[in-house]
């Protein structure tokens, strides 16, 4: 009986940790499902584990109070809807509802999810993100130069994978599983500089930085960087076609950051916030300067105004509180601060908000574990 019991929870785990990981990457999934399908799919998968797990999942004052704040967060988003400017259609607002309940879903789940001390979502990501990796390099996605099925969204899954494949290279002490995971990341490595995504090499680089110095000697971690340094830049200059290109989109944003396309939509977006903090409406900004405003704070503000972005505020500092405090091993729980960070620096210079399941999800889910741990202890 007790085996029974012991397979039965190790199933729902793996239930679990399969829900988080199709919920944050349902923006690749569009590369073959290019409809809401993904979105409704993981939304009722959600509510089905919740349903399923009800007699497991811990929930105390506090995690009630954090449903009541992200309630609160998508009404005042909702409301939108009926300011003069309101531009919207019934697929946003579906997937507006879809990250609020998803959202919800996380905070339910992760009481679960904490109860184990693994890294399971470390391998998965990685897995995700050589799969993408291989799909791109042997020709089967060919993403486009801008929307949903744009190099940047193929960029996002590639690079967690790369980044979750190198704190597992560093931490597993298995020397097959460091061959296995230096492989994922070097290839990953290799689809990533071919794409060309900026802000995801950007981040690449500070996450590798920080767990080689976190986890290994200053000086082995000096030597490190510096040959792998060195090997890089040779082999980028001498292989990579687009090494120009890439180099040239390096050099503008710290050279010529006004020739940067974003740097007029903010300014065009705040001067209309300036004019009104109140907010304008759901998708507004396609009427008042044409596009989103590649920004998560400025959209939320230009949306719904400054009421919304203050709880938005609130639920951040309390996240980045929480992953400053943790002091834990590597393992799922860990992941979730991980992954808020890489998505929460892409979504602060492109995406908009309907998409921030990468960035709302784990930053719930790291507040949401932190509660049920203050309350353990």
């Amino acid at each position: 009986m007790d085996q029974a019991i012991k397979k039965n929870i190790n199933s729902y785990y793996i239930l679990v940790v399969i829900w988080f990981g199709l919920t944050l990457s349902t923006g690749a999934l569009k590369f073959f499902i290019f409809n809401l399908f993904p979105n409704v799919f993981v939304g009722g998968m959600g509510f089905f584990l919740i349903l399923l797990l009800h007699k497991e999942i811990t929930i105390n004052k506090k995690h009630l109070f954090l449903i009541f704040g992200i309630f609160v967060f998508f009404i005042l988003y909702y409301v939108s809807f009926f300011y003069n400017y309101s531009d919207t259609n019934l697929s946003y607002i579906l997937k507006i509802l879809s990250l609020f309940i998803n959202s919800v879903s996380a905070v339910f789940l992760s009481t679960y999810i904490i109860r184990f001390e693994r890294n399971y979502l470390f391998y998965v990501f990685s897995s995700i993100g050589f799969v993408f990796s291989c799909m791109y390099i042997l020709g089967f996605i060919k993403p486009s130069g801008a929307g949903e099925l744009s190099y940047l969204n193929l960029a996002l899954p590639v690079g967690i994978g790369i980044i979750s494949s190198f704190i597992l290279l560093i931490n597993e002490k298995s020397r097959y599983l460091k061959l296995l995971c230096a492989s994922l990341f070097l290839i990953s490595l290799f689809a990533i500089i071919h794409l060309s995504a900026r802000m995801v090499l950007i981040s690449v680089l500070f996450f590798t930085l920080f767990f080689l110095f976190r986890y290994i000697s200053f000086i082995k971690s000096l030597m490190i960087v510096l040959f792998s340094s060195t090997v890089s830049f040779v082999f980028f200059s001498k292989y990579f076609s687009n090494s120009e290109f890439l180099i040239f989109k390096f050099t503008r944003l710290f050279e010529n950051y006004k020739d940067e396309p974003r740097y007029q939509v903010y300014i065009n977006s705040i001067e209309y916030i300036v004019n009104n903090i109140g907010g304008y409406g759901l998708q507004s900004y396609y009427k008042l300067i044409g596009y989103y405003p590649h920004n998560l704070f400025i959209e939320v503000l230009m949306t719904s105004g400054l009421y919304c972005l203050i709880i938005l505020f609130i639920f951040m500092i309390i996240t980045f509180y929480y992953i400053f405090k943790d002091k834990s091993d590597i393992n799922d729980k860990k992941f979730f601060s991980v992954v808020f960070v890489y998505f929460l620096i892409q979504w602060s210079f492109s995406y908009d908000f309907s998409s921030s399941y990468t960035v709302l999800i784990p930053m719930f889910t790291v507040i949401s574990i932190n509660y049920l741990r203050v309350d353990n202890e």
